[in-house]
């Protein structure tokens, strides 16, 4: 178990781009690595700057993370194994794993996938990968969105975590899923009623080492998996074993919590929504003490008591006026922006061909703007238009909870519609 934070450090929020060609650039390293970035391609580059090869058609978001490679004289072979190309015993390969988000069709997002990737690596002769071949992938077997993948060198399993509130395990050779590790809130329910709730989306899932897993949250939890193989897992023990995890245990911080990285002690680092990274250790050595625990309890308890009201008055205070709206423009068309009409938020979408705000709801803590969106239930639920390619307007509906990461909320309206990035203005 991880009880406790070991170190509580505030700095500000890791952030992540994509250049201006929507490519991720992976530096080929001996262990693996993943980048959750927004993109369609991936690239493998040289240390020394030099695009290596290219992994491209793939279908929104990109995660990657770096397998072991193949043995000298196994051939590569395309997806599904039907060619192969037989290469030399001191060929030089590499393996990695991706994953795509997916795309929007008909009301939900399909083809999200996990590919596997076989790179034949440059010599002195060759500058470039000689070949790159996808050769085998895995489709639709989340229900939303892949956010994030790790690799186990344990236990040789690939684990991905999406939208759909699951982490799956992966057979490392084939990708096909051999588990699936839910969330404890889609199932207890946050009241604990024991009905089924909408899953928080995952955002980031580490392998721990000794058979654990980890996943992260936009609810704000982390959650721990241990394999009922425990600490005594081995690179002999089967896929199975690695997938037999006992009752999975919780970490609740007052954000949502972007990244979790295992550190070289065995503590564990992960980054919130509140600008601080918490450390936790199964050591009672490096164990916080008692008040920065209390401390860290006492804002987990005044966050869940917030998600049951609107904005507090310091909260809506800050926003800007409504009535100076017009000194405050859009940055992109239809974006939305919170704003202070008389003490009370209000959301209000850009109108870049008229230049001005156009208030779309209020969020005041009641439920007076509450509905459903697809049998969903919201706090808040606010309609917005948007223009069609070729002509016309789209009209869409978003829905809030009291309480949620607003980002979060727009990321997955802007997912789940495959709306352009630009839609998603940060400030």
């Amino acid at each position: 178990m991880l009880p406790v934070p070991s170190v509580l450090s505030t700095c500000r929020p890791l952030s992540l781009s994509v250049n201006v060609n929507s490519t991720v650039r992976a530096r080929s390293r001996p262990s693996s690595y993943s980048c959750p970035i927004k993109t369609r391609v991936a690239e493998a580059i040289a240390a020394g700057g030099t695009c290596l090869a290219t992994l491209d058609n793939h279908e929104n978001g990109v995660s990657v993370v770096g397998l072991p490679p193949p043995p000298p004289a196994v051939p590569i072979g395309n997806d599904g194994g039907a060619t192969t190309i037989a290469e030399s015993p001191s060929s030089l390969r590499g393996r990695l794993a991706t994953t795509s988000a997916g795309v929007a069709a008909n009301n939900t997002i399909r083809n999200h996938r996990v590919r596997l990737w076989d790179i034949v690596l440059p010599t002195p002769s060759s500058p470039v990968a000689s070949s790159v071949i996808c050769r085998r992938t895995v489709s639709n077997d989340h229900d939303g969105p892949i956010r994030a993948v790790d690799y186990d060198p344990e236990t040789h399993v690939i684990v991905t975590a999406s939208n759909d509130g699951t982490v799956k395990v992966r057979d490392g050779d084939t990708a096909e899923c051999i588990a699936t590790l839910t969330h404890p809130a889609m199932v207890r329910g946050v009241g604990g009623g024991g009905q089924q709730q909408q899953p928080p989306l995952l955002l980031d899932v580490a392998v721990l080492g000794g058979g654990k897993y980890a996943a992260t949250a936009e609810d704000g939890t982390v959650v721990i998996w241990s394999s009922t193989h425990g600490s005594g897992t081995t690179a002999g023990s089967s896929a199975a074993e690695a997938a037999a995890v006992t009752e999975p245990q919780v970490l609740e911080q007052p954000g949502s919590v972007w990244t979790i990285i295992p550190l070289p002690n065995g503590d564990v680092a992960t980054g919130c929504q509140d600008g601080t990274v918490r450390i936790y250790t199964l050591s009672d050595d490096r164990k916080a003490n008692a008040d920065d625990i209390a401390a860290l309890a006492d804002v987990v308890a005044a966050t869940k008591t917030k998600t049951s009201g609107g904005p507090s008055a310091e909260e809506v205070a800050v926003l800007p006026k409504w009535e100076l709206a017009a000194l405050n423009q859009g940055r992109s068309d239809q974006q939305i922006q919170m704003f202070n009409k008389g003490g009370i938020a209000i959301a209000a979408q850009w109108s870049a061909t008229s230049g001005t705000w156009i208030e779309v709801g209020e969020a005041t803590g009641t439920n007076e703007n509450a509905g459903e969106i697809d049998g969903v239930s919201y706090d808040h639920v606010f309609p917005i238009e948007i223009d069609a390619v070729g002509g016309g307007v789209r009209s869409l509906k978003i829905g809030y909870n009291n309480g949620e990461n607003p980002f979060v909320v727009a990321q997955k309206f802007i997912d789940d519609n495959e709306l352009p990035q630009y839609h998603l203005a940060s400030g």
